[in-house]
């Protein structure tokens, strides 16, 4: 009897006081051992709820010097000061340029006041030993400021490796000048400053650049970021646009009137069209899978730069200025050279051009007042299509042209004083 009593009511018996047991753990457990409140990690200055506060983070030790440069608005009555971080400045002046030296006292730095410009680069000097490095910034936050124009932190000329991680310039709608390349960005905002007219973060590592806000852009230098995509097709007054190695697959130029220099070498285009951009002057396409470009009229290109690529075409009668033709490792049959009276250099070795066709394209150079040269022929690579014999050679001679071989090898960016020889013909 006891046993059937066990069987039929013992089990669930025994299941509520498990239950029991369970939830009073947890009771207790919530009641004696609380989850930890996590506080998030902050940048440094991005609690500052104060204006016109710069916070900076610096690697440097204390002890160590950090030098700079900054401008204030005049016309108001506050005057800069440096809150924290640093202490004992003085104005230096070497070979022309002018910082002031701090010592640093922490690695959190406040700066203060209606700054309008600061440059936190340095530049090496060899007679001014306390600036032969970078300020070795880390961070750095703008607080809500209406004053700021020019932010600067430039230190693409030293070898060292860079250290800036983050930049927060959100809250000063009136910059116009944010100068921030050669760091380990990884993210960055830029939606909030509406002014800017020059914006360089090349040498990055950005996946993703929201510029849909930055309309009124002159300049634009992000190259070598893993971006994939940019947009500018708004940017109506954009001039420089600085896009190489950025690993984009197309770029839509046809609303950008005002370019004038243009740089995308080392990305994945197979088309460009520039028929829009009447006022360019420089064009670098080097190093893409460009199978088609459109060029149209331009009578201010003097730089053609389109090695590296897959042409089959290439019409150059709207280039009446053009000096400087790059258009080796190509596919091209034929090129005719006649319409750019100007030309002076050209390289269009490891291509097509054999018989009539390398006749003919000799005999399309300009006549020159003075000596001109072209790269004809690679016979260091196993590619090299183009055939140049003797008779061509001296037509060329004949309108003052050198030929030219290429006598060394190069993986890109020939130059004839480095890699080239007279090159006699076949």
């Amino acid at each position: 009897m006891k046993h059937v009593i066990l069987k039929g009511i013992g089990a669930p018996f025994f299941a509520g006081i498990v239950f029991l047991l369970v939830t009073t753990s947890c009771c207790l457990r919530s009641t004696q051992e609380p989850d930890p409140i996590v506080d998030p990690i902050l940048i440094p200055g991005e609690e500052e709820v104060r204006d016109n506060i710069i916070t900076i983070v610096t690697e440097k030790p204390v002890g160590s010097t950090l030098a700079f440069t900054y401008k204030v608005d005049e016309s108001v009555n506050f005057p800069f000061e440096v809150e924290e971080g640093l202490k004992e400045g003085v104005w230096t002046e070497k070979g022309g340029r002018h910082y002031w030296v701090y010592t640093v006292t922490q690695p959190i730095i406040k700066l203060k006041g209606p700054i309008t410009v600061l440059d936190l680069s340095t530049r090496t000097d060899a007679d001014l030993n306390e600036l032969e490095e970078s300020n070795r910034i880390k961070s750095i936050v703008v607080s809500p400021t209406t004053f700021l124009k020019s932010l600067i932190y430039n230190n693409s000329h030293l070898t060292e490796k860079p250290t800036l991680e983050y930049v927060n310039v959100s809250k000063a709608p009136n910059l116009a000048y944010l100068l921030v390349p050669h760091s380990k960005l990884t993210s960055l905002d830029v939606t909030q400053n509406r002014k800017l007219y020059s914006f360089y973060c090349n040498d990055n590592q950005l996946t993703d650049l929201d510029l849909s806000q930055n309309a009124l852009l002159n300049t634009l230098s992000v190259s070598n970021n893993p971006l994939k995509r940019i947009d500018v097709r708004h940017m109506t007054r954009l001039n420089v646009l600085e896009c190489h190695s950025c690993e984009l697959a197309a770029l839509d130029l046809t609303h950008n009137r005002e370019l004038s220099h243009i740089d995308v070498r080392w990305n994945a285009l197979t088309t460009l069209d520039v028929r829009n951009n009447r006022n360019l002057q420089t064009l670098t396409a080097s190093v893409n899978r460009l199978q088609t470009i459109y060029l149209g009229e331009h009578p201010h290109l003097s730089i053609l730069e389109l090695d590296d690529n897959q042409l089959t075409h290439l019409d150059l009668s709207g280039l009446p200025v053009l000096r400087s033709l790059y258009c080796y490792r190509n596919q091209l049959s034929k090129l005719d050279l006649s319409h750019s009276s100007k030309l002076f250099h050209v390289a269009c070795f490891e291509n097509k051009i054999v018989g009539k066709s390398m006749t003919q394209m000799v005999a399309s150079l300009p006549i020159r007042g003075e000596k001109s040269k072209i790269a004809i022929v690679n016979p260091l690579a196993e590619r090299e299509l183009n055939s140049c014999l003797k008779s061509d050679v001296a037509i060329a001679t004949e309108r003052n042209w050198t030929c030219y071989q290429v006598a060394k090898t190069f993986d890109w960016d020939f130059n004839f004083y480095t890699h080239g020889a007279v090159y006699e013909g076949k």
